[in-house]
């Protein structure tokens, strides 16, 4: 191979805008993500987590308008309706309420963190079965793991942050251009 090849060759091609610069960095990820058998295994997982949730309510629903003391088959095991409603509604909490929501969020942002971190370790040039960086990957994996769950936890892992009672608050509204201000007070109770 000649050295004249290792000079500077300007781009030939055509420029675009600043703006669409991080569209081939995405690109390349996303192709590195989905060639990926992991993240269809994780992906498959989070999908499942929503079906769950999703026709969980519906299943919910059903067994709550069943007759009392009935019968009914679910996935081929016949259940006691008024079991399947209990375990529906106090152990997984499938009933629409604000725990419900809550429980379906943590579970998808599990999710979200995992993949997140596998992105990130895809990106800084870590194969995950490359055997001779195995470790150093599997390293980085598992920080950004660790990263994601200290941010989950911190956001949502104290349900009774705020003591009960009722808050008073003032908000005012400025207008910039002719300083007219606005007042209004609002009472917030914590139940």
């Amino acid at each position: 191979m000649s050295t004249s090849l290792l000079h500077y060759r300007p781009w030939r091609g055509e420029f675009h805008p600043p703006a669409l610069s991080p569209w081939p960095i995405a690109r390349v990820a996303l192709g590195m993500m989905f060639r990926r058998k992991l993240f269809w295994v994780l992906y498959a997982f989070g999908l499942l987590t929503f079906l769950v949730f999703f026709f969980g309510q519906y299943l919910l629903a059903w067994a709550d308008a069943q007759a009392a003391g009935e019968y009914v088959t679910v996935l081929g095991a016949r259940v006691q309706a008024e079991k399947l409603t209990s375990q529906l509604r106090n152990v997984l909490r499938l009933d629409g309420t604000a725990d419900s929501y809550r429980n379906f969020f943590s579970y998808q942002g599990y999710m979200v963190m995992i993949l997140l971190a596998l992105a990130g370790t895809l990106l800084l040039g870590f194969g995950i079965w490359r055997r001779a960086r195995r470790w150093l990957a599997l390293m980085v994996f598992a920080v950004g793991i660790l990263a994601g769950l200290a941010g989950i936890s911190a956001c949502g892992g104290n349900n009774s942050v705020v003591t009960p009672g009722t808050y008073a608050y003032t908000i005012t509204a400025t207008d910039t251009k002719t300083a007219v201000a606005v007042n209004t007070s609002i009472n917030v109770m914590v139940p």
